[in-house]
């Protein structure tokens, strides 16, 4: 069987399994406890609104249908919402696909992706996945990164930078003037910068720059964003990103059919 062994993709030998935090019920069985509360996933603990609850009833009715393949009602409410077009919505089984489909659709194998860490550790498993050099950024003391560390990082062939902002796991975030100077830069050298914004709802600090303003200042970057998080709909595997249409039309290309469920929609 050794040629199964050979089979396998030898940069991937580096590559952990993700480590995701387990059940409930299953904790609950392992320590005897009733109640339990789990914070290692970030999920939110609100039950579900009741409209919420209906238009998951409603949409059951139908679910021996194929969704959607293009998401449109989804799409067009999004692009509504944000003031952008359709074709600058992306729609997917969470941020994790939809980063997975938007390297493979913009990296070549041994291009490279640029990432502060420590991070969300699933980008790195997305850029390896694509064939890219994953170059890792380590934050400074006081748990930010400095845009010129960044951009130094950009060498050779490196083709986008992912960011996530506010930060998972540090909660910081990169401020209005430095997010600007840091997407100018970037945007000079045409290297793409990926915002993951999953935890955009929570910020309230008037010097946070949503990557949706920076997408209408710029063009040229992708933002992503999630359902799973103040949402509370994590288990619908919903998420989005607005990008520009060249880039959100090559993603369609290569993106799972039928990914989000008629519920998720």
């Amino acid at each position: 069987m050794a040629w199964l062994r050979d089979l396998i993709r030898k940069d991937l030998s580096g590559v952990d399994k993700y480590r995701y935090g387990k059940p409930i019920s299953e904790l609950q069985r392992e320590l005897g406890l009733e109640r339990i509360v789990r914070l290692s996933s970030n999920e939110n603990p609100s039950p579900l609104p009741d409209s919420v609850k209906r238009a998951i009833q409603t949409s059951l009715e139908n679910v021996n249908r194929y969704p959607d393949p293009r998401s449109y009602r989804l799409r067009r409410l999004l692009a509504r919402k944000w003031g952008v077009s359709t074709g600058e919505i992306i729609i997917g089984a969470g941020t994790e696909s939809i980063l997975h489909s938007l390297f493979h659709s913009i990296i070549a194998f041994g291009d490279g992706i640029v990432c502060p860490v420590p991070t969300y550790p699933l980008y790195r498993v997305a850029a390896i996945a694509s064939g890219a050099a994953f170059v890792e950024v380590p934050v400074r003391e006081g748990g930010t990164w400095e845009i010129k560390d960044i951009v130094d990082a950009c060498t050779g062939r490196v083709k986008a930078v992912v960011l996530s902002n506010p930060s998972n796991p540090l909660g910081t975030f990169l401020e209005r003037e430095r997010m600007l100077n840091l997407a100018h830069e970037l945007d000079s050298r045409q290297i793409l910068l990926v915002v993951d914004e999953a935890y955009a709802e929570y910020v309230d600090d008037p010097n946070y720059l949503s990557g949706i303003e920076l997408f209408r200042d710029i063009g040229r970057v992708v933002i992503t964003r999630t359902f799973s998080k103040i949402y509370g709909l994590a288990s619908l595997r919903v998420g989005y990103a607005i990008a520009p249409k060249t880039v959100a039309d090559a993603f369609d290309k290569i993106h799972p059919v039928f990914e989000v469920s008629r519920v998720g929609q």
